[in-house]
């Protein structure tokens, strides 16, 4: 599955081109039709930016928001935008787009590499990537068709087809080892994977596989001018897991599962014992303890309402200064009298 952006891609040959001005025109009135193109929370990137955003560190926050929305864009607003692409393609006959025409068709392999670079040099990468991607079937075997397979890894990168332009930068880095580029393209790799990162919400397979591609590239270069940059990723995306076992032990809780909410947040304290959120994973699973004894059977009760005391005595013993102690001194004193109840009501012999 590809990225939003990549969508763009629709377009083949010299509309690639096309595609590109035409947006600068009617970028306004896009925007009055397609609100949804336009940036996040109502103060993102017009439809510009949307289609041509480089995918730079910097971005990387307006780009994992933007793979993780669907865009919902209404049939009759669908066409309108369609229609006045269409119109603007008429219109743009004969010029940009004729030249385009020329260099697709030339048989100067030089010439069009050359350009294909400029294009690529000037951001216009939708109009690099089709002569790129020619370029690299005719150029394998030569000396030439290592630097236009880096250059082909680039270009995916650039309009935003993350999944491609990973997979093009790890074989550059395989294929071509000792080339003074196959660091940058192993570090490329792993940043990759690092965009497509999703929301914590959702499954973290990417994650995972994102931190692994970094501590690879650390392993391998370990002197590496791009380790501050890969460290702090990391850190990024060990935070965004930290926050998915926080938020599925929430949820447990939230829905009254509270037995699965102690070992949920008891196996997350593990993984993660310098997550932030320790001491509130702390003071739940001693609330978790005890709601889960208040639903539990007369015979399971005691042993329950014990398990929560047991808790509370560790909270106590790590958090004493805690913002939750009033309450669960609170759970705890509850417990004591509950377990104090059962004693009476038991029957004698």
């Amino acid at each position: 599955m590809r990225s939003k952006i990549s969508k763009v891609q629709g377009f083949k040959g010299a509309n690639l081109l096309c595609d590109s001005q035409l947006i600068s025109i009617f970028a306004p009135t896009l925007c009055v039709l397609c609100p949804q193109l336009r940036g996040d929370g109502g103060q993102g990137l017009s439809f510009q930016n949307y289609v041509n955003a480089e995918a730079g560190i910097p971005l990387r926050n307006y780009l994992r928001n933007r793979m993780n929305k669907q865009l919902t864009i209404y049939p009759s607003i669908l066409t309108a935008c369609c229609t006045l692409l269409f119109a603007g393609a008429m219109l743009f006959t004969g010029t940009g787009c004729s030249e385009y025409n020329k260099i697709m068709k030339s048989t100067d392999l030089d010439y069009k590499y050359e350009r294909a670079l400029g294009f690529l040099d000037s951001n216009k990468c939708y109009g690099a990537l089709p002569i790129l991607e020619e370029v690299v079937s005719l150029t394998r075997g030569t000396e030439r068709s290592v630097d236009a397979q880096y250059n082909f890894a680039k270009a995916q990168r650039c309009v935003g087809d993350y999944y491609l332009a990973r997979y093009y930068f790890k074989m550059f880095a395989k294929t071509f080892p000792n080339d003074p580029r196959a660091e940058g393209a192993q570090f490329e790799s792993a940043v990759c994977s690092y965009l497509l990162s999703p929301k914590p919400s959702l499954d973290q397979l990417e994650t995972e596989q994102a931190i692994d591609e970094f501590q690879l590239f650390l392993d391998r270069f370990p002197s590496s001018s791009y380790r501050d940059s890969s460290q702090i990723m990391v850190d990024e995306l060990r935070h965004k897991l930290e926050m998915k076992s926080y938020e599925s032990a929430r949820n447990y809780y939230h829905t009254e599962n509270y037995k699965s909410a102690v070992i949920a947040f008891e196996n997350a304290l593990k993984e993660y014992p310098d997550t932030p959120y320790r001491e509130q994973m702390q003071w739940l699973i001693v609330d978790s303890y005890f709601r889960y004894a208040e639903l539990s059977t007369e015979r399971r009760k005691l042993e329950r309402y014990n398990d929560t005391i047991e808790a509370f005595l560790t909270f106590v013993a790590r958090y004493p200064e805690s913002q939750y102690m009033a309450q669960a001194q609170n759970v705890h004193d509850n417990s004591v009298k509950a377990i104090d109840d059962l004693a009476a009501n038991r029957p004698t012999e």
